[in-house]
């Protein structure tokens, strides 16, 4: 798999508002419609202000092409934000190497734990990368991780 990260820019803002607009078409949860706003193109603009946001890239290397397939994000505070991958390119190792790029950063970032808030869908996941369950309500699910 050919890949890259770099930081997001602006450009990447319509892409980026995309793939989170796809990765949540299926899931259920009580604010979506907000969540779906917040997350257009000028609200990542806005959010990329104060969150630490960067892209996955998988390179064509036939077609010479690059494709943005997902972001994450990490805030001073150690919350990881606006972690999605597309769809179509989920559960093919892109979510996973997303997840070891961004703790890379939090360690450069001097971060001694990440955390975040999951849906129930991607418990699993993140329990795998060593995320442990904190709590839980309705929609989400606290989780954290040491850094070592």
């Amino acid at each position: 798999m050919a890949i890259k990260f770099r930081e997001f820019k602006k450009l990447d803002s319509k892409r980026c508002s995309e793939i989170i607009k796809d990765a949540l078409e299926k899931e259920e949860f009580c604010d979506k419609p907000k969540i779906l706003k917040e997350y257009n193109a000028e609200g990542l603009l806005k959010k990329s202000k104060e969150i630490h946001y960067f892209v996955i890239i998988k390179k064509s290397i036939f077609l010479r092409i690059e494709v943005v397939v997902g972001l994450g994000g990490i805030k001073d505070s150690g919350e990881l934000k606006t972690v999605y991958i597309d769809p179509q390119f989920q559960e093919k190792g892109f979510g996973r190497e997303l997840m070891k790029f961004l703790e890379k950063k939090a360690r450069e970032m001097k971060l001694k734990k990440l955390f975040l808030w999951s849906a129930q869908k991607q418990i699993d996941f993140y329990k795998g990368l060593g995320y442990e369950l904190r709590h839980k309500n309705k929609d989400d699910t606290y989780m954290e991780k040491e850094l070592k």
